[in-house]
């Protein structure tokens, strides 16, 4: 049916839950146009979902929401327009909140305007300028909508349309006006609401300690890959998610994890052939806020977008070393932590916060593997991990505010959470109540540590007290026999010095002045990979920089 514009009319507005969509055969009259229009608003709290979809072969118009993107998409047979449209920082397309979309084609200029502002403008090129379709125009979805030809995303949309329109020269089509009159070229599929109803996302989940974590099916991304996600704490450091491969002699090979290391998020990835870690931004991202992250892989190259923006500082791309262009990833997806049920837990060493145990503690959702979109509560209901994962997101009050940290403990904010640094006292707990371990040596005598097995690292965070009248001593040493791999904290002259060796020549860094005083003092020496730093009763501070030859500053313990 053809129709004209009526300025005066009501909009008509439809709910679509995820599994209805709208169909028009073109059969009665097939767009044929130089010039067209297409407009509609859209409300979501989704992060992906098939809007538009008309033609087949070269000749399509496609708009969908991908990843948290608008994807706009025009073939006219000699080359293709696609963009991919990001909110404005700070903003988001699936915030539940109207917004409006126009495509604007001018043969093969095409502008896309969101909420009145040009967002994008280029041309499909070639010489071809007339968009000819016959088959059908889909609206909020598909059948199969990873299949339709240009299109990127495999879901439905989920959430509200409104004044979806097709002006095509001298023709109109109000997609939504012709199924609300049940126009005999319209065809409905499932349920659809021709009313507004706030439709939000699959419900987020909350960690509560850093020991909570779930299982899903391993990561599927041999060749390309594309997941998605969203987090949200204050906490500095943990491990989001990684998926392991393993090689026939149980060595840790291919690998794939995200974590969160002084608010910073890293990509660690190795595809069998040398790994990286990648900082995916500049930025910390440990503000409480929500925070989305996409990484994108081809082969051995990608990117990772934060919040829909790649580093302008260029630090979104990557390429792993080597000649290995294929990810084989074994177990499963570990999400939120670490998975200290598996005996083969081994992890890699670029995975830092992996090396200090440290989970993830905060709000997660809207985890996107390629088209797929998981449901968390399911997994988690079938892992038994309710007690430990809420499906709930929220801020709770500043737990400070009670001084739950005694005898001096220095309270820090977590997420929904207290955390007691009790560095500084003599006492230990979650509240600094319980007496600190102590041991007394003779100048004699020393506590000897056997590791289980030989450890290989390339961050160490290493803290303990002391207090003597000697100017002269070892405090702590890890060595590993067969190796020159050295790392010794002494007290040499009244000062601490920190002497490392990981086979590129020695470092010495000496901190502190008249520590031989019988009093208190403490010490926090921190490695990552090649910095060293070493800081004395939390006021005086060493910083140094060694360098890497071949290992990578890698460290090999065995006793302590």
């Amino acid at each position: 049916m053809l129709i004209t514009t009526d300025t005066e009319r009501q909009a008509i507005s439809c709910t679509f839950d995820g599994n209805s969509y709208i169909s028009y055969s073109l059969q009665r009259q097939a767009i044929d146009n130089e010039d067209d229009d297409i407009y509609f608003q859209f409300r979501t709290g989704h992060p992906n979902g098939l809007i538009l979809h008309a033609g087949e072969s070269n000749d399509f118009m496609y708009v969908a929401l991908v990843k948290g993107l608008l994807e706009v998409a025009v073939n006219l047979g000699t080359g293709e327009f696609r963009v991919k449209v990001s909110p404005n920082p700070g903003e988001s397309f699936y915030d539940n909140e109207w917004h409006k979309v126009k495509v604007i084609r001018r043969r093969t200029n095409i502008e896309v305007k969101v909420d009145d502002t040009l967002r994008a403008e280029d041309s499909t090129g070639g010489s071809f300028g007339r968009l000819t379709t016959r088959g059908e125009v889909f609206i909020g979805g598909a059948p199969e909508p990873a299949e339709l030809v240009g299109s990127t995303v495999g879901e439905n949309f989920f959430g509200n349309l409104q004044d979806v329109s097709y002006n095509g020269h001298s023709t109109i089509l109000d997609f939504l006006e012709l199924a609300h009159q049940n126009d005999p070229f319209i065809h409905i599929e499932g349920r659809l609401d021709f009313s507004i109803h706030v439709v939000n996302s699959l419900e987020p989940i909350t960690f509560l300690t850093e020991d909570s974590f779930f299982l899903l099916p391993k990561w599927n991304a041999k060749s390309n890959g594309d997941i998605f996600f969203e987090f949200r704490t204050n906490e500095p450091n943990s491990v989001l998610m990684y998926n392991r491969g393993q090689g026939s002699s149980g060595a840790i090979q291919d690998f794939f994890g995200f974590e969160l290391l002084n608010g910073f998020i890293y990509l660690i990835l190795n595809l069998g052939s040398g790994g990286i870690r990648h900082k995916a931004a500049t930025f910390p991202l440990n503000d409480g806020e929500w925070h989305s992250v996409r990484l994108t892989r081809k082969g051995n190259q990608g990117t990772v977008s934060v919040d829909g923006q790649i580093d302008e500082n260029g630090e979104g791309s990557f390429v792993t070393p080597g000649d290995s262009t294929h990810l084989n990833l074994g177990d499963s997806l570990v999400v939120g932590g670490i998975n200290n049920e598996d005996e083969n837990d081994g992890l890699p060493l670029d995975l830092f916060a992996g090396a200090i145990r440290q989970g993830f503690v905060g709000c997660m959702r809207n985890l996107l593997m390629e088209t797929l979109n998981i449901d968390f509560s399911r997994y988690i209901r079938e892992q038994g991990k309710e007690d430990e994962i809420r499906p709930y997101c929220r801020s709770e009050s500043d737990k400070c505010d009670l001084e739950p940290c005694r005898h001096g403990g220095i309270c820090r904010e977590g997420w929904n959470r207290f955390i007691c640094d009790c560095t500084m006292t003599s006492y230990s707990g979650p509240t600094c109540e319980e007496d600190a371990t102590r041991v007394s040596f003779n100048g004699v005598s020393y506590v000897r540590v056997t590791l289980k097995r030989r450890t290989q690292t390339k961050f160490e965070d290493i803290f303990f007290r002391f207090k003597t009248r000697f100017p002269e001593g070892m405090l702590v040493e890890t060595s590993s026999p067969g190796t020159i791999d050295v790392m010794l904290i002494e007290l040499h002259q009244g000062h601490v010095r920190v002497t490392t060796n990981f086979g590129s020549g020695r470092t010495v860094l000496t901190v502190g002045d008249h520590l031989d005083n019988n009093h208190w003092h403490s010490v926090h020496v921190v490695r990552q990979e090649s910095t060293l730093m070493v800081t004395v009763d939390n006021t005086e501070r060493s910083e140094g920089k060694y360098r890497l030859v071949g290992r990578k500053a890698i460290s090999k313990m065995g006793p302590l």
